[in-house]
């Protein structure tokens, strides 16, 4: 895939029948960047850490509580395959869940629902991101319709990075 550095401007996120707002402004709209030429547009990165042991405390003080309030049936099922390695899971998806919060630039508040990033994974392992409610309102507002994902984590961090793209 041939890949290019280039300038992109504000109206490179906006459709012909949208008006420029703060809801679909980007602060950092005219970012050098580099995208695939014709095929995709990068609209927004963002990146998390979290300490493995701050995720393991709320799960000890809360219990199921946190993690149902947290964390899809199918990131529990996921992250308990492996007892060991736990917290470590946890703790990667919950930076993962962070990152796409920062790619949408809301942060978490409103009616967003932390349940409403789910970081699944493909058949051969690779970690997406499903959306729904709220978050996936405000991706289709911002012309999100693919995201890139990717988790890495050791005993006590877990960090993610998340991009937001609009294929051309």
């Amino acid at each position: 895939m041939l890949v290019a550095s280039c300038w992109l401007k504000k109206e490179d996120f906006l459709t012909s029948n949208q008006q420029l707002t703060t809801r679909n402004f980007f602060p950092l709209a005219f970012f050098p960047c580099r995208v695939s030429l014709g095929i995709m547009a990068i609209l927004g990165h963002g990146i998390d850490i979290v300490e493995t042991d701050r995720i393991r405390r709320l799960c000890e003080e809360h219990g199921q509580h946190f993690l149902d309030r947290v964390f899809t049936p199918v990131e529990q099922e996921y992250c308990n395959a492996n007892p060991k390695r736990t917290f470590e899971h946890l703790a990667g998806r919950f930076a993962a869940k962070e990152a796409v919060l920062k790619v949408l630039g809301t942060g978490w508040r409103g009616k967003i629902a932390w349940t409403d990033i789910e970081i699944a994974r493909d058949p051969s392992g690779q970690p997406r991101v499903n959306l729904s409610g709220e978050c996936a309102r405000i991706a289709a507002d911002l012309g999100i319709t693919q995201w890139l994902v990717s988790l890495s984590h050791i005993s006590t961090h877990a960090t993610a990075s998340a991009i937001g793209a609009n294929e051309r």
